[in-house]
């Protein structure tokens, strides 16, 4: 026999501060989880005492218990909290992903910085130099970083060969946005 879903109703007197009886409604169950009776049972001073006292000390295990449980909980998410910060750091925005700087150039910048690699002249070199940085970049898998003093000579010295104007050197150059990282 299991007994389930107690329930106890408690009426007071007319002064609304003593009690004038109370009941005992018990949902009883056989082994197997099928539902045999209900009961209910009158209680006397002592017994309404004694049941009162007695869901006084299981509310509060529950109580202590569950705040045990959110302690545990709290902690875990802490420390998962703390590894996705190291996984995902803050955003920089000095710092963008290779493709969305590639991104930021429109086709007549890459049709002019290609144009400019193939030609066998010191600018053709760097522009090689320039377009070689970006892939290794990229095949690592890191971001760049928009103040490195290379990648601001090599826009620099883009817009002096006519592959960026100053204000597509400024774009290359600004702050990244979060979904640019």
């Amino acid at each position: 026999m299991i007994i389930k879903n107690q329930s106890l109703l408690i009426a007071f007197n007319t002064d609304n501060q003593t009690v004038a009886g109370a009941i005992v409604t018990q949902d009883v169950y056989d082994d197997a989880g099928l539902p045999l009776t209900t009961r209910t049972k009158p209680l006397g001073e002592v017994e309404l005492a004694e049941t009162l006292a007695s869901i006084d000390a299981a509310l509060l295990a529950e109580r202590n218990d569950l705040a045990t449980q959110l302690a545990t909980i709290t902690e875990e998410r802490d420390e998962l909290q703390a590894k996705l910060d190291e996984l995902n750091p803050p955003h920089d925005p000095r710092y963008i992903s290779p493709d969305a700087w590639f991104g930021r150039m429109s086709l007549d910048n890459v049709a002019r910085l290609f144009s400019l690699s193939e030609q066998q002249t010191q600018a053709g070199v760097i522009a090689k130099q320039f377009i070689g940085a970006f892939t290794v970049v990229k095949a690592e898998g890191r971001p760049m970083w928009l103040d490195h003093p290379e990648a601001q000579a090599g826009v620099a010295f883009l817009v002096t060969q006519g592959v960026f104007s100053p204000e597509d050197a400024a774009k290359m150059l600004a702050d990244s946005r979060e979904d640019e990282q």
